[in-house]
């Protein structure tokens, strides 16, 4: 893998002391273990905020796997935290209104900051969780990425720390992973064993992050699946050739005669000559509902199908169910398009049903590793009945350790479109992952089934690119 590939962490807290910017940075780098870093931090005898901490586990991750890393904290453009808020201990002095809500501050540090983010292939946000969200002071740097275009096409991971298990972590990951799509980066979890949304940490107290051994390693696969993708993009722009992509078009809601479906076709109709499109309209199909086994995928199913090429293992063998069919041109897609409707007229979903039948899919080693996924919603003005498709897509999708892309909108009024995003922008990174999935080496990948008693298929693993 390529030693060139530059991952920037970022840390969105109030309380990161960054007079120790580098100090930490070097931490990182010298450690060759979560241990060591953990013994290091330690030894500093310096109050890192648990933020720090998370986003220097999630650094770490990266540069085991060959990345350079840097870290920032967010909070060095804040130059009136400096002040004295108190005159006394009854007195308040207000800060600089204009130094809070501008992007206007610390002219130099700014800069340093957009060059950092404009020079890595991947980024690492970190934050503390305010109400199930991120901080202001996060959240300034998703200002500073959207105003300078600095996001685009850059692989992405966030980890979020909350004073309690289960505490807004998730909801603050996804409100950050789904910020970062608007503004074209392509955003990752926190992979295998379990690959959900990023870095969850349990801390409260400064520095008490040191002690969720469980929530720092998973910070720390966050930093592994940013660099995982980084690297492909690296490889595939450095390789870059004009490649036909397979693209698979799931169409999960429609009306009876199959209307988006037509207006699908139509949006598509300008790649047909230049890449492969595969229609697939979930509506026409037959899927059974899950039956939630208790081992999944079949151990016995499984065993029978190691030696064919594509391996399905669910339970639910009747000819009636389309599920296999559909699994086998899913695993043949450079990029899969999840597109849903949001219209006021009556409409037939599979979504759901299909969503929970990939269960054994997730289960069987991550059949859909690295695959690019894209949400695409037809959105009808005022229409009200599944208006968070695209968001539902990102946070279903990426537990599947694929890499999800901007989602896209074709918004229509009156029967008529009225605006329609480009999926031209898109072809260009397909083909840089396709490209550089091609170059890469392949990964051990291994599912663990957390939360279940019988662990007979923990053992098992996939090589996968």
């Amino acid at each position: 893998m390529s030693k060139n590939v530059k991952i920037l962490g970022v840390s969105g807290s109030i309380r990161s002391n960054y007079t120790y910017d580098t100090l930490l940075e070097n931490l990182i780098i010298k450690s060759t273990s979560k241990e060591e870093l953990l013994r290091e931090i330690d030894a500093a005898n310096i109050k890192f905020s648990n933020t720090d901490i998370a986003v220097a586990y999630a650094l770490l991750g990266a540069k085991q796997l060959g990345a350079e890393v840097r870290f920032l904290t967010i909070k060095k453009l804040f130059g009136f935290f400096e002040r004295k808020l108190f005159n006394d201990e009854s007195s308040f002095v207000e800060p600089d209104i204009a130094n809070i809500d501008t992007l206007s501050i610390e002219p130099s540090e700014l800069n340093k900051l957009i060059n950092e983010i404009d020079n890595s292939e991947g980024i690492v946000l970190g934050s503390p969780v305010y109400f199930g969200d991120r901080s202001s002071v996060a959240n300034k740097l998703l200002q500073i990425t959207n105003r300078n275009k600095l996001l685009d096409g850059k692989a992405f991971g966030s980890v979020a720390v909350g004073a309690k298990r289960n505490g807004g972590q998730e909801t603050t990951i996804i409100y950050t992973l789904f910020d970062a799509l608007t503004q074209n980066a392509i955003v990752v979890g926190n992979g295998p064993p379990n690959a959900q949304y990023g870095g969850t940490v349990v801390a409260g107290d400064i520095g008490k992050a040191k002690e969720d051994l469980e929530g720092l390693g998973i910070s720390y696969r966050t930093g592994s699946r940013v660099f995982v993708l980084s690297n492909i993009l690296k490889k595939g722009k450095e390789n870059n050739v004009d490649t036909k992509l397979n693209i698979t078009l799931l169409i999960t809601m429609d009306t009876y005669n199959r209307k988006y479906e037509n207006m699908l076709i139509d949006y598509f109709r300008p790649f047909v000559n230049s890449h492969n499109i595969n229609i697939i309209n979930l509506t026409c199909f037959n899927i059974y509902r899950c039956v939630a086994c208790k081992i999944c995928p079949s151990p016995s199913i499984r065993k029978d199908h190691l030696n064919e090429k594509v391996k399905y293992g669910c339970v639910i063998q009747d000819e009636k169910d389309s599920l296999k069919c559909i699994q086998g041109s899913l695993l043949n897609s450079d990029c899969i398009v999840v597109a849903g409707v949001n219209a006021k007229e009556e409409i037939v979903t599979r979504y759901q049903a299909f969503i929970e039948r990939t269960r054994f899919m997730r289960r069987d080693d991550f059949h859909l590793t690295n695959v690019p996924i894209v949400g695409l919603l037809i959105n009808e003005i005022d229409a009200k009945s599944y208006p968070l498709h695209n968001v539902k897509v990102l946070t279903s999708f990426i537990r599947h350790n694929t890499f999800v892309m901007k989602p896209l909108q074709i918004v229509i009024c009156d029967g008529r479109i009225i605006f329609s995003d480009d999926f031209k922008g898109h072809i260009r990174l397909l083909q840089y992952i396709k490209n550089g999935r091609k170059l890469s080496s392949y990964m051990n990948v291994s599912y663990k089934a957390t939360g279940y008693s019988d662990k007979c298929l923990d053992s098992t693993h996939t090589m996968r690119k």
